[in-house]
């Protein structure tokens, strides 16, 4: 890891200020009525996008791929909170919680993508999640009983054992 430069320094120092204050600013703006939400909607909405934006800022600035990785966690929170407050259906983080299930894959997408489609090693961390968020998503948005899917999950985990027990077992040329 290189150490920052003066300017990624200043730019960091920037972004970070330009942050606090559009925090600030949303936060006042709520609490005077201005913008229609509660104090803990406003909290929900505003500092996911704020803080998501402003790390994603910072990792592009620093080229700091964890910095791009957390602010999609932050910008999945933001993204299933948007559809319960602004969504034109009945969904309520009851149904959403998934995308929290899917955060980690979604920013080790998104840092794949950075960090020149490498997309290989991310794989390990996108499909798990993406399963979980698939099992969790039966329950969720098609009622499936939530026994069933724990089953799921745990004959997914069963299913990876065994293709791990397989890829690190197989049998060399020169084994016998």
């Amino acid at each position: 890891m290189s150490l920052l430069t003066k300017k990624q320094i200043i730019i960091s120092q920037i972004v970070v200020a330009i942050a606090a204050f559009l925090l600030g600013l949303m936060f006042l703006l709520s609490a005077l009525g201005v913008i229609p939400f509660g104090f803990l909607d406003a909290v929900l909405i505003f500092i996911p996008i704020v803080g998501g934006t402003a790390l994603f800022m910072l990792g592009f600035v620093q080229d700091n791929t964890l910095l791009i990785w957390i602010s999609a966690i932050f910008l999945s929170a933001f993204i299933a909170h948007f559809i319960h407050i602004f969504g034109r259906c009945d969904l309520t983080i009851t149904n959403l919680y998934p995308i929290y299930i899917l955060s980690p894959a979604i920013a080790s997408l998104l840092v794949g993508v950075y960090d020149s489609f490498k997309l290989k090693q991310h794989l390990k961390i996108i499909f798990p999640f993406l399963a979980l968020a698939i099992s969790f998503s039966l329950n969720s948005f098609w009622g499936i009983h939530f026994g069933i899917v724990i089953a799921c999950i745990f004959l997914f985990i069963a299913l990876c054992f065994v293709l791990f027990i397989i890829k690190t077992h197989k049998a060399k040329p020169n084994d016998k």
